[in-house]
């Protein structure tokens, strides 16, 4: 796999029990001060895994547990604007103007423009913490002319 790109996939329905008990049994072994794990193959072999690394395991399998497909990709992967349209769910023309009134950086690789997962990742930050300001604002005034029951 040298594009860094895991390509969207699911789990058979039979090996969804299998991803969960995984799932709980990885949970358990996880502590509060990020202290890595050591796990124990049947050679007795040692693997020692970050906190980090097997929390996000356990986000995986229980996504799997729940028969949801994935897509694994790096941050500094780039997207066509395409995928991230889709990443967005916005139209592929809607992004093309995001990136147009430089909303979203991007850059042009031959006639086509690639998106940092980086960069979308932080405009949609940026954009549901202006989501967020607005219907907070919205609520209060709702509130304040007695509306809100």
């Amino acid at each position: 796999m040298t594009s860094g790109i895991l390509e969207p996939t699911s789990i058979p329905e039979d090996e969804t029990e299998a991803a969960a008990e995984a799932a709980r049994d990885l949970q358990n072994l996880l502590r509060d001060d990020d202290t890595p794990v050591v796990l124990h193959t049947e050679d007795g072999d040692a693997v020692t895994l970050p906190a980090q690394a097997l929390r996000l395991f356990v986000m995986i399998l229980s996504h799997l547990a729940n028969g949801e497909g994935l897509v694994v990709l790096p941050k500094q992967a780039e997207l066509s604007t395409q995928q991230a349209a889709d990443m967005l769910n916005v139209s592929r023309p809607f992004l093309v103007g995001l990136i147009k009134d430089n909303e979203l950086p991007a850059r042009k690789v031959g006639t086509h423009r690639r998106v940092l997962l980086s960069d979308l990742l932080a405009y949609k930050h940026r954009d549901d913490a202006e989501r967020e300001i607005v219907l907070r604002r919205l609520a209060e005034q709702t509130e304040s002319l007695g509306l809100y029951q």
